[in-house]
């Protein structure tokens, strides 16, 4: 009697623990589940916050964080580099800009310049130097020492407007970016038949000599930079390295060829400038 007593409360005491086991399984998968799909909400808003920094960044400050990680990759890796320069490359936009840059950063250090005028006395930056905010590819107003003018090379480099109509000139922003209307539309100029971005006062803002600028611009034309590009680094004092030279890339917009005719007609005055100039011009 006692022994079939004793067996019963072994097994009332295993399906007890059976049932606890179970329980505590249950919850454990009950637990598991959810803390899994947080840590995966925390990993993509970390992403997402991530992104949203460099494009903040972009859209308010510039391209200089992208720079920062080349600067330093060439820094470290290249022996060509020189901390101690620092090209400024300045364009309206679609003329190739980001290609030199990188060609540049292997030489020393770039910043990319959007700015409609260039200034008397040669300035800084975006933010360098001064607590005003100022777009990453503005001057922002504080002058350069005249003892650091020589660590500066300042480059202007142009292209066919039209093409760089059809490269960048449909995103609103990129207009912001160079100090222009941005509610201008393509349609609106070619209607208007006149100059809206103002390309050619962009252009000669660079191209025509100033006697009070204290620092010289190097004027460069895109489409003879791929044959000259030897000339330009005896121009620029730069190693002309044919391995270092960058490479080509052009993405055809052939969908908006049909408006050719009446922008070019709208460009002639500024493309005719353009083919008066030698491939690279000091000013």
């Amino acid at each position: 009697m006692e022994e079939e007593i004793e067996n019963s409360k072994n097994t009332i005491i295993k399906i007890l623990t059976d049932r606890l086991l179970e329980l505590h399984q249950f919850f454990n998968e009950l637990l598991i589940a959810p803390i899994t799909f947080l840590i995966i909400v925390i990993i993509c808003m970390i992403i997402l916050l991530i992104c949203l920094a460099f494009y903040m960044h972009n859209k308010f400050v510039g391209y200089n964080l992208f720079s920062y990680f080349g600067n330093f990759t060439y820094k470290s890796q290249n022996k060509y580099f020189n901390p101690e320069i620092t090209y400024y490359v300045c364009s309206y936009g679609g003329c190739g800009s980001y290609m030199l840059c990188d060609y540049l950063r292997q030489f020393g250090k770039v910043e990319h310049i959007h700015s409609r005028s260039p200034p008397i006395h040669l300035e800084y930056i975006g933010a360098k130097n001064t607590l005003n905010p100022v777009y990453g590819e503005w001057f922002n107003g504080i002058s350069i020492p005249d003892n650091e003018l020589t660590n500066y090379k300042v480059i202007y480099l142009y292209k066919d407007p039209v093409k760089a109509i059809y490269s960048r000139f449909s995103n609103p922003d990129h207009l912001l970016h160079i100090q222009c209307d941005s509610t201008i539309k393509l349609d609106q100029v070619i209607k208007s038949n006149k100059d809206l971005y103002g390309l050619e006062e962009f252009f000669e803002n660079y191209t025509k000599s100033n006697q009070n600028r204290n620092y010289h611009i190097y004027c460069v034309k895109y489409e003879d930079f791929w044959t000259h590009i030897s000339e330009f680094n005896q121009q620029l004092g730069l190693p002309d390295i044919p391995a270092l030279y960058p490479v080509k890339k052009e993405t055809p917009i052939k969908e908006k060829e049909k408006y050719n005719k009446a922008l070019y007609k709208i460009y002639k005055s500024l493309i005719k400038k353009m083919d008066k100039m030698d491939f690279i011009q000091i000013i």
